[in-house]
């Protein structure tokens, strides 16, 4: 019987990992603002991001700050759950770019990529098309609840295959992956990382590590 050579299954984070900047999470925080008729919170996580503030390093992501923002003044979850929903209606309008480069490596690229997100369908058909990355995945999954979500797509699609990650957050986005033998990019920011994180590779963008990979197939 022939071994299975096929290149690893390449799986990707949608925020944060191939759709860049802040602006769905500043439209995030106008929309609580507004709800909570509180527009310091728009305000100072606006200034908070455009300086990378050194505080961001208590925070996951942006969305973390944004709700621990809105808990210091009272938001119920709620309200910043529906808030949520709202800032994704119109994601593709938010300025977000992709990697540069990105949508030619995966339109060469000989295997599956593969999305899976956390964030839900709505607006993300038309960030995709904005992020020229349309045609780029093979399969998108979107609500997957990471990480015990991402696990469970791991063990029932893609059991026996290899998996290079690449995200930005290590315990949703990587550890799954790094947990089954899979290689892993993390993407460096200014939040939060886990001591324990040990990732394959550490890159600035995804496109950062294209050119090593090549040789790892």
């Amino acid at each position: 019987m022939s071994k299975d050579i096929s290149p690893p299954v390449l799986l990707f984070d949608f925020d944060g990992t191939v759709s860049l900047g802040h602006g769905p999470v500043l439209a995030y925080a106008r929309h609580i603002g507004e709800t909570a008729g509180n527009h310091s919170i728009p305000h100072t996580a606006e200034h908070m991001l455009s300086t990378n503030d050194a505080s961001l390093v208590h925070y996951r992501d942006g969305y973390d700050l944004v709700r621990s923002l809105a808990a210091d003044c009272d938001v119920p979850e709620d309200s910043c759950q529906q808030a949520y929903m709202a800032s994704r209606l119109n994601l593709a309008d938010t300025g977000i770019t992709a990697p540069e480069g990105l949508a030619e490596f995966l339109g060469s690229y000989p295997g599956r990529a593969v999305l899976a997100t956390n964030s839900p369908e709505t607006g993300l058909a038309e960030a995709l098309k904005v992020l020229g990355l349309s045609n780029s995945f093979d399969a998108t999954y979107t609500r997957v609840g990471k990480p015990d979500g991402l696990t469970r797509i791991l063990e029932s699609d893609f059991p026996d295959r290899p998996i290079i990650a690449f995200g930005d957050i290590w315990d949703f986005d990587l550890a799954p992956v790094a947990a089954r033998g899979g290689r892993t990019v993390l993407l460096e920011t200014p939040f939060a990382t886990p001591a324990d994180a040990n990732p394959t590779w550490r890159a600035q963008r995804v496109t950062d590590i294209f050119s090593e990979l090549s040789s790892a197939f």
